[in-house]
Formats: structure tokens, C-alpha cells, sequence
């Protein structure tokens, strides 16, 4: 990998400096863009497609009947109009494997 700056450490934290790690700042990422990362689906994800009417943000939930949530995926992203794919992994709040089941998601949408 090619670096084009030394990183920087950060140290910082909900409750003072150094409490929750240290994080490293690169120049450069390798993360794939928004567009590349909907193209691809990992194994195992599952793809929630989901309307947009207007440039926004959006907040994902996914729920299990009869309500519980049991996954926060968006919480105020920002989003282009029309449709979207959001890959979930299958994947509890506390990052636990959900038996098989129905689910489903709510959406919230908002201008910002």
C-alpha cells in the first residue's frame, strides 16, 4: 500500500483520551467507494432495497414481528434520490447471528 502522508494517531474517546483506543488517519483510505460497495455483494448479506424520493438523508431499522427492533443499519446518511441497496449481514445490534424468521425494515427519510 502507498502511503502519501504519515498517519496521524488519534487518541480520544467518549470518556477522555485513550479510552476507547487509538484510531489512525490516513491521507488515503482503501475503502471502496458507496458505489462500488453497492455493485458487490458480500456472501451472506442480504440486500434491502429501498426508495428515496428526494436528495436526503435516511435512517434503516430492520424489525422482527411483531415490532422489536433488532438492527440500526442507517442512522441519518446521506442519499441521491431514487433507489438504494443497503447489505445487511444477517447480523443482531450486538452483532449476533438472527435465527431464520420474517423481517422487516422501517425507513425514515428527511431533507438535510
Amino acid at each position: 500500500m502507498e502511503r502519501s502522508a504519515a498517519p496521524r494517531r488519534l487518541q480520544s474517546g467518549i470518556h477522555g483520551a485513550g479510552k476507547l483506543g487509538t484510531a489512525i488517519v490516513e491521507a488515503k483510505g482503501n475503502l471502496p467507494t458507496r458505489a462500488e460497495a453497492a455493485a458487490t455483494r458480500a456472501p451472506g448479506h442480504i440486500p434491502i432495497e429501498f426508495p428515496v424520493e428526494k436528495d436526503g438523508k435516511a435512517s434503516l431499522a430492520v424489525t422482527m414481528k411483531p415490532a422489536p427492533l433488532v438492527r440500526t443499519c442507517l442512522g441519518g446518511q446521506p442519499f441521491a434520490a431514487g433507489k438504494q441497496t443497503y447489505l445487511w449481514d444477517g447480523l443482531s445490534d450486538t452483532d449476533e447471528p438472527l435465527p431464520p424468521g420474517k423481517y422487516t425494515y422501517r425507513l425514515l427519510t428527511h431533507q438535510g
